[in-house]
């Protein structure tokens, strides 16, 4: 419940975003790490847990990515 009440509407992102805004680079970052060749060495050495990849990319995407509660979340 990152709004501190349940979400009753679907969420809706813009369908199209400046990639190379500042606002974006952590996702890129956390999508660049997830695919690269470092990221099996984090999973196996316990590092780095898939599980908080998904927690890290879904509240990056949140807060980054424009949609239908972006005003919410900043109030």
């Amino acid at each position: 419940m990152l709004l501190g009440k349940p979400i009753l509407r679907k969420v809706h992102f813009e369908p199209v975003v400046d990639l190379n805004a500042s606002a974006l680079q952590d996702i890129r970052a956390l999508i660049e790490l997830a695919t690269g060749s470092e990221f099996d060495l984090l999973i196996n050495t316990g590092s780095l847990m898939p599980s908080r990849l998904r927690e890290m990319l879904v509240d990056a995407v949140l807060e980054a990515w424009p949609h239908n509660f972006t005003e919410a979340l900043q109030t």
